[in-house]
């Protein structure tokens, strides 16, 4: 309100472009005083921006070029330092360099502030906003008049009326008691949040109380703590209550924006627990209290997810009963399994900047002689990968051998691990050199004819011969992602001779995968008179050990290979010389940080719009791999006798997934998954089976 009264006393109502170009020049001096443009000044004691320097400048306003006025630079300097009385004493403190100068609930109402109103270009026609908070207090509660004139106020008028607020209301509605003695006795606990770029209460009122308080309570910190947050308005709600962490990295910024604009759900991985006895529900806070203590990134959101600038932030507190979701019992059975991570997939998780993305699904389940559950755990993949699932369920485990004496409270309100134990975006973790050969690959690929690539000796993402779903993918953009699911197993038996049979031929089960995978799929499309002789399979490989970081953490650190399969006869024997090669590359790629798919991602500049064009396109490969490996899965008195991994339907890549998962001295679980229509033929269920059964049958052959 101090502000309206001050252009009233100058006779000077400045154009709103003109405070909105302070406010740019303010941000262009002191943004990246804290190493982070991403327009908030969150270190506003170091920025001594001046606004008089741009007196005399030139300005565009809504098209129409202006000079900026002396008079708004005096407004802009009384708006950050607060009301003077006659005397020269400070009454209030102004708000802080970088809050809005207006804020607007209709066209012509605004929160106080320097707001203004134009009929025209010109600036003899505005006139200043009066119906904030400070001038309905005015009008109500000082002068007890609702016809009042604000306008009629004289500076004199406006500290009167500061010093009756304070006679005739302090004792009943005043929040500047600093003895909270009686509170702390009482074992109270309390946060103060408060935005910088508030634009209504000062920040500086909350940190001279805090300081108040503190003379009174010198261990005030024991039981009250407040936070100067990097966000605006006090409606900002708990989002205030966050620590930046860094800018999104390149990796999880592909698939933020896929995630946004719901074209992916999560990723799921899923254990059997075997253990001596019944588990409640408050047991399963406290493994999860220590599962968030331990990997901090479990408290992370992600603000500004519609842009090309994502955020992350740690929380500074989770409640545990809204990540943890208790079923009711279910059969041991394979279908009970594939029924759960389905339901999963389609449950979506809550928006990012509502709470971390991820939950805990337990489910009972009906046994005679032990207690057993299924537990799940379904994170987006923006900030987590599959391997990170591995992790999760070790920290789990090591819960459970540690349950009696993990020594917490019973409260599901859980505070996360600090942020220096936050992995860094994987760009950060180590380089990702490209070569121009492997730049120069995509860029033909998708701007030339397919023999310019074979004239340079470029791979083309030519795929006229190769089988890669439905020619154009169902659209279902504006609603959430629907993931069908499929669920094989490979008994231990198997497993183990497949296993030595790949020793024998210095070969590895992923690189099997791909060619067992790859005839089966071409076996059934032949069936269904679509024969094909090439698929592309797609491979995500873990980059924890080329990077030497992120080992035991949970974070998002993964690339793909992409190799052809052919398929000739798919009735001769495995070609194990190929299988071979495709384990050579595999080793090879997992290794390095040369030439990785990721690393490509720094070239691009339009992640929404290159997701969007890769979703209207049809897809580029027929199918990807995904082995999570062995999980280690046993502590005192605990195991996990199987493993499932799966992840949602794709809607920017292949049009089936297959996600392998096993554990130490049991067998291999593989989920299937897909977007329904993406696949091209008319009996999707049947024709994964028709492909999972082949899977199964030719894995027993080697037996």
């Amino acid at each position: 309100m101090w502000t309206q009264q001050f252009m009233k006393n100058i006779k000077f109502y400045p154009l709103p472009c003109e405070l909105e170009h302070v406010n740019a020049a303010l941000l262009e001096a002191c943004d990246g005083m804290d190493g982070v443009e991403d327009g908030i000044i969150s270190l506003p004691g170091l920025c001594d921006f001046d606004p008089e320097v741009l007196i005399g400048q030139q300005y565009n306003c809504n098209g129409t070029m202006k000079t900026f006025a002396p008079q708004t630079a005096a407004i802009a300097k009384e708006f950050w330092t607060g009301p003077k009385d006659p005397n020269g004493r400070y009454s209030w403190y102004g708000l802080t360099p970088g809050a809005d100068f207006f804020t607007f609930d209709n066209a012509t109402t605004g929160n106080g502030g320097a707001g203004t109103v134009c009929q025209n270009a010109s600036e003899t026609s505005c006139m200043g906003i009066v119906e904030g908070y400070g001038e309905q207090w005015t009008r109500y509660f000082v002068e007890k008049d609702a016809e009042f004139d604000v306008l009629r106020l004289t500076v004199e008028d406006f500290f009167n009326n500061i010093h009756k607020s304070v006679q005739e209301y302090d004792s009943i509605i005043g929040t500047t008691d600093p003895d909270l003695s009686e509170f702390h006795k009482r074992r109270g606990k309390m946060i103060t949040w408060h935005g910088l770029t508030d634009q209504l209460i000062p920040p500086n009122v909350t940190k001279e109380y805090y300081e108040r308080v503190m003379d009174v309570l010198p261990n005030v910190h024991d039981f009250y703590r407040t936070k100067r947050v990097d966000f605006s308005s006090s409606t900002a709600g708990f989002k205030c209550l966050m620590e930046f962490v860094r800018p999104a990295g390149l990796n999880e910024l592909r698939c933020i924006a896929r995630d946004d604009l719901k074209l992916y759900g999560s990723i799921v991985t899923l254990g059997t627990y075997i253990g001596p006895r019944v588990l409640q529900s408050s047991d399963f806070v406290q493994i999860l209290k220590r599962c968030v203590t331990e990997h901090p990134m479990l408290g992370v959101v992600v603000h500004d997810a519609a842009t090309e600038h994502p955020k992350l932030f740690r929380v500074e507190s989770l409640d545990l009963n809204a990540h943890l979701q208790m079923l009711s019992s279910a059969s041991a059975d394979e279908e009970s399994t594939r029924r759960l991570l389905e339901s999963i997939h389609n449950d979506p998780l809550p928006g990012s900047n509502v709470r971390p993305q991820w939950r805990m699904v337990v489910q009972p389940i009906d046994h005679p002689s032990s207690c057993r559950f299924r537990l799940a755990f379904a994170a987006s993949h923006s900030l987590v990968d599959g391997r990170s699932g591995f992790t999760f369920h070790t920290a789990v485990l090591n819960a459970l051998e540690g349950l009696k004496q993990l020594g917490m409270d019973s409260s599901a309100i859980c505070q996360p691990g600090p942020t220096t134990l936050i992995p860094p975006a994987m760009e950060k973790a180590g380089m990702l050199p490209i070569s121009w050969k492997f730049l120069l690959g995509p860029l033909v690929g998708e701007y030339c004819p397919g023999f310019v690539g074979r004239l340079l000796g470029l791979q083309s993402n030519t795929t006229a011969d190769v089988w890669c779903g439905a020619p154009s993918r169902p659209n279902r953009v504006d609603s959430d992602p629907v993931t069908s699911v499929a669920l094989f197993s490979i008994s231990p038996d198997i497993v183990d001779r497949a296993l030595a049979i790949c020793r024998k031929h210095d070969a590895r089960i992923t690189g099997l995968l791909n060619h067992v995978i790859a005839r089966s799929l071409c076996r059934a499309l032949d069936k269904r008179q679509r024969p094909f002789t090439k698929l592309v399979c797609e491979t995500p490989i873990d980059l924890r050990r080329a990077l030497k970081q992120g080992k035991g953490q949970i974070c998002n650190y993964v690339s793909a290979v992409t190799e052809t399969v052919d398929v000739k006869r798919t009735n001769d024997p495995i070609d194990w010389t190929a299988v071979q090669k495709s384990t050579e590359l595999l080793e090879e790629r997992s290794k390095s940080l040369q030439d990785q798919p990721t690393g490509l991602l720094k070239y691009l500049s339009d992640f929404r719009g290159w997701t969007l064009n890769k979703a209207s396109s049809s897809a580029e490969v027929s199918f990807s791999v995904s082995n999570l490996g062995v999980l280690d899965a046993s502590v005192a008195g605990w195991q996990v006798d199987s493993m499932a991994f799966s992840q949602s339907g794709n809607g920017t890549g292949e049009p089936l997934s297959f996600s392998v998962a096993s554990v130490g001295r049991g067998g291999m679980t593989i989920a299937v998954t897909w977007w329904p229509g993406m696949l091209g033929v008319e009996d999707e269920d049947c024709f994964v089976r028709e492909v999972g059964r082949g899977v199964e049958k030719e894995m027993e052959a080697f037996a």
